[in-house]
Parts: C-alpha cells; structure tokens; sequence
C-alpha cells in the first residue's frame, strides 16, 4: 500500500507542479545555486527527479536503443540468494550495494528487437546523469532474508554519499563515506535519514499497521532529503 501510494503521489506532484505558472523564490535559487528563475519542470526535476537514460541492447545482434529513464522512486534490488559452503563467511550486504543495484538496475528480459525483427534476450541498464535533492526509494522487501537485514541493528545508515560519475552512481556509507568527504576529490551529494514508513505486524487477532516516523529537526536545514517505501516500509532521505 505505502509503496503504490509513494509512486502515486510522486507522480502527481511532478504533474501537477509543471502546470503551474514559473514561479520561483529567493529561497529556491540559493538552494540549488540558480543564477534566475527555474521552470516548473527544471526545480521538479532538481528536488525529486534521478536524471537517467535506459540503454537497451540486442544480445543477439548487438542493436542498441536508447530512452528516457529519469524517476521519481527507486526500488531496491537484492541480490539472488547463493549458496555458500559451511566454512565460508558469507560477505556482508550493505544498505548502498542494494541501493545502487536499485537505481542502475541491469536486468536481462526477453523483448522485441527492432533490427532481428522477432523476440530476442535483451540487456537493460540505466545511465545516471544526476541525482535529486530528495531521494525516495521503496524498500520492496519479500522475502524472509530481505527483513533480516532490516532488523539488524545499525544496519540501516543514518547517512550517504552519492557519488555520480560518467554514467555511473556510486554509494557510500560509514567509513566510506568519511573517507571519500575528507579527500574531497569527487562532487559527492551527502542525504540524511529524515523519515520512514513501517509496517508494525502483530500476532492475531491483532491486524498490522503502518507507522510513519519522521525526524522534525531535519526540515529546519537546507537542502533536506528523503528517502521512500514499500509494502513492508519505506525510507525517505
């Protein structure tokens, strides 16, 4: 419920403030360091809108077409269950592999090739331009594995950089994250946990229910961020 609504409201957000007349604000232009008034659609895209080109690619003859794949909502990917012998420690999956699994999310589908005429394997994947000041992502949790790195305390960071680089989107969190703000070698955009969505299950008779939880002090800074949900939780950066 909570992740078709986030698509929903996103969408009618960014649809309904493009039909407004430009407007903007002092406040606007020194946040996004705007040097005159954006259009609607230009601060739409700044504060929700991860820029984004889906290259789709013919396994078969190597044809490659391109669209537009810029969106309002990210859902993270997980990684496919292997298995691991007993004396192996299985590597630990953090909360920015997913997230960038999520948001360049190269899949391989069976579809229509222009060029062969008839239906092939094809290679998609996303190519990032730029990231928005707020970031929300459905936390699309199925399965029992996915909810045990949720409940592992101090999974979830309270912070992450975002690195975009020829295409490519690169997260960062914990010691990572320091590392690379110390260097101060790439533009990194740097987003804080300020709300989720949770899904509170309990035993019967007693049905579960959705609790939002939202950190007020974060809307006092500026730029603040958010990250979005799922039919488990949400996230909201």
């Amino acid at each position: 419920m909570v992740q078709n609504l986030s698509r929903f409201l996103l969408d009618r957000i960014g649809l309904e403030y493009r039909s407004l007349p430009p407007a903007s604000t002092t406040l606007e232009q020194s946040v996004f360091g705007l040097t005159q008034s954006p259009t609607p659609d230009e601060l739409i895209s700044k504060l929700l809108a991860t820029s984004a080109t889906m290259t789709i690619k013919c396994v078969a003859c190597k044809n490659e077409q391109q669209r537009p794949g810029t969106t309002f909502l990210h859902d993270l990917l997980y990684p496919a269950p292997k298995p691991t012998p007993r004396v192996t420690k299985t590597p630990r999956t953090t909360f920015s592999q997913l997230l960038r699994m999520g948001v360049e999310r190269e899949t391989s589908n069976k579809g229509w090739c222009s060029r062969c005429q008839r239906y092939q394997h094809l290679q998609m994947r996303k190519i990032i331009h730029s990231v928005p000041a707020v970031l929300a992502i459905n936390t699309a949790i199925s399965t029992v594995e996915h909810r045990k790195l949720w409940v592992t305390p101090g999974w979830l960071p309270e912070e992450i950089g975002v690195i975009v680089d020829q295409g490519q989107f690169f997260c960062f969190e914990g010691q990572d994250l320091k590392l690379h703000l110390q260097r101060g070698m790439h533009n990194i955009t740097v987003y804080s946990l300020v709300g989720m969505v949770v899904n509170v299950d309990t035993s019967a008779p007693l049905k579960p229910h959705l609790v939002s939880i939202v950190n007020g002090k974060s809307f006092s800074c500026s730029p603040s961020y958010t990250w979005g949900g799922s039919d488990e939780s949400s996230c909201a950066l």
